[in-house]
């Protein structure tokens, strides 16, 4: 019995043909993976997005909490009582309690003799 190799003797590149089956059968492959390495990125991406936006919302809860709210005071009848927020108000709801009211008062006085005399001195 003798050696005997395929495509000896029919003049056929057997060495070529075999190395262009097995790179046409890997092409899938190839593109699979090169699928994979792009999803792969977009999904690190979205991770840092993600990751930043994350940041960003507590930033701004932290900020929203009282940092760049105004405080406001509204009393309940404006016509008895004014009220502003300062800097250091706090939110909340607060009760204002009247123990007594203001009495009238009135003030007589005897006349002034001179513009230029010195008040309570004129006689």
């Amino acid at each position: 019995m003798g050696l005997s190799s395929a495509g000896i003797g029919s003049g056929l590149d057997v060495t070529t043909i075999v190395s262009q089956l097995m790179a046409a059968e890997q092409q899938p492959l190839t593109t699979l993976s090169t699928k994979q390495t792009a999803y792969q990125a977009q999904l690190t991406a979205y991770g840092t997005v993600s990751s930043g936006l994350s940041t960003f919302r507590d930033a701004l809860k932290t900020l929203s909490n009282t940092k760049l709210q105004a405080v406001t005071a509204t009393p309940g009848d404006a016509t008895v009582l004014t009220a502003t927020g300062g800097t250091g108000a706090v939110p909340g709801d607060y009760s204002i309690e009247v123990t007594q009211l203001a009495q009238a008062q009135k003030l007589v006085g005897t006349g002034q003799a001179n513009s230029n005399a010195i008040l309570g001195t004129a006689r």
